[in-house]
């Protein structure tokens, strides 16, 4: 059951909304990865991804917060205190397994690219971050999905994360579609932040998607059930 007490968190950092090169037309879905894009500059914007954020936070009602988008979302932002010691750290971006990019050898999240960086934060760079976070959000395609030889239950950026610091995540096993992934990790935080268990805030958050609008298509598994919480 619910706890009667509003969740005690200190700090609520979020990274996502990349600036990148290719503006989605409207009336267009656009999905949280990349099999067709080549270059992280070419990948479609995640027009819902920033709004997201931001409303995960309102939830959360932290006292500390700090949201990272457009230019601001880069891999030297996340090299920062107040990165390390974010209660929640959420993304919300195109998630890459090995070989959607040209040269790409390991799964990453794109971020925006700069002078210096290419915008891509692979899982070998997210193991060597030093996090000590109670929840990880990854709000982005196959962020818990392996590829060849290692295509286990649990494997690329989620796996990346728990050696990270990370003690729960929210991740995804398959394709998420940009407006679906956004209500349902709002729902999802919208909860958490009420007090709800983690895992059946996730559940609750399914199960209202399901419930939606007739006709709106959220009902749909496609939508809402790639998303997995993955505890400690």
């Amino acid at each position: 059951p619910r706890s009667a007490e509003r969740r005690q968190l200190a700090s609520f950092v979020a990274v996502g909304a990349p600036s990148l090169g290719a503006a989605v037309p409207a009336g267009v879905q656009v999905f949280r990865s990349a099999n067709l894009a080549r270059q992280v500059r070419d990948l479609p914007a995640l027009p819902m991804s920033g709004p997201e954020l931001t409303r995960i936070g309102d939830a959360l009602a932290t006292p500390e917060r700090l949201i990272l988008t457009g230019l601001d979302a880069t891999k030297a932002a996340l090299r920062s205190d107040r990165v390390a010691r974010a209660d929640v750290l959420a993304f919300a971006t195109h998630g890459l397994l090995a070989g959607e990019l040209e040269g790409l050898d390991e799964p990453a999240l794109a971020v925006t690219p700069t002078a210096d960086e290419d915008g891509l934060l692979t899982a070998g760079e997210i193991m060597r971050l030093r996090l000590d976070s109670e929840w990880i959000l990854l709000s982005a395609c196959n962020t818990a999905a392996g590829s060849g030889v290692d295509a286990s239950g649990l494997a690329g950026l989620a796996r990346a994360f728990l050696h990270a610091g990370g003690r729960n995540l929210l991740a995804s096993h398959w394709a998420v579609r940009d407006d679906a992934a956004a209500a349902l990790s709002i729902g999802t935080m919208q909860r958490y932040g009420e007090g709800e268990d983690p895992a059946e805030a996730l559940r609750q958050a399914m199960l209202a998607m399901i419930d939606g609008p007739a006709g709106a298509g959220s009902e749909q598994p496609l939508l809402w059930a790639p998303f997995v919480f993955i505890g400690r």
